[in-house]
């Protein structure tokens, strides 16, 4: 009789553990289409997600698909509301000034010879996301910037495969 009390102890507190962690967290077996976040991330990797943590740059999002919101994509915060954001030459500017980027390398950098576009104010409650891949990434320099709604959360892990396990602390 004592055993199946312990039992059902341990079981509805497996039940709460479960439900807290489904309202906080969601792991994210996202299926990316493609290497437009590599080197941070790579096709086939899991996330953790964690719904309900504020965004800063260089946060990477699961958010819907502007263009189909049934599909999941993962990209890099690189502007917040309220700035004007140009890219010159490959690189990123915020309000005219350049923006370190440490996550990226040379090899994947879009190869622009000329400021693709004039500065964009990102309005209140948008962002403005790219893929690290910028060479093969679809994101806001297509379909232009993602309201806070369509936001899922913010990746705080890779949990799978075991070799490319990390966590993201400083963003």
């Amino acid at each position: 009789m004592k055993a199946n009390r312990h039992f059902l102890l341990y079981v509805t507190l497996f039940i709460w553990f479960i439900a807290i962690w489904n309202i906080f967290f969601e792991t994210a077996f996202v299926d990316v289409e493609s290497a437009s976040m590599v080197p941070a991330l790579y096709p086939a990797d899991s996330f953790l997600v964690f719904r309900y943590a504020s965004l800063s740059r260089y946060s990477i999002v699961v958010f819907e698909d502007p263009k189909n919101p049934d599909v999941e994509l993962i990209k890099r915060v690189v502007g917040l509301p309220g700035e004007a954001i140009q890219m010159r030459h490959g690189r990123i500017f915020i309000n005219n000034a350049p923006v370190s980027e440490p996550y990226i390398t040379e090899a994947y950098r879009s190869q622009e010879t000329e400021p693709l576009w004039a500065p964009l104010l990102i309005p209140d409650g948008y962002y403005y996301v790219l893929g690290d891949n910028r060479l093969l990434s679809r994101d806001s320099r297509e379909f232009g910037v993602v309201p806070r709604s369509a936001i899922h959360g913010k990746v705080i892990a890779v949990i799978a495969p075991h070799e490319n396990r990390k966590i993201f602390w400083s963003y």
